[in-house]
């Protein structure tokens, strides 16, 4: 998956496991790193969206510098 304004693409193949998180609890530093980049409005829909791990078996990366007009 590609997103306008994001650079990078990372797909993963491989088993998902639901992870389990509350609050201030979801999947520890997670959480925390996500309010640092999308800041504080994270907060609004982050804390009650559903996460999985992905057990990755392959992973592909793809990097896409911003053009240049």
């Amino acid at each position: 998956m590609h997103l306008p304004g994001e650079q990078l693409s990372v797909t993963v193949h491989g088993q998902a496991q639901l992870t389990v998180g509350e609050g201030d609890h979801i999947l520890g530093g997670f959480r925390e790193i996500c309010v640092e980049y999308y800041g504080d409005d994270w907060l609004q829909w982050g804390n009650d969206a559903i996460y999985f791990r992905i057990q990755a078996d392959r992973m592909f990366t793809f990097w896409m510098p911003e053009q240049i007009n």
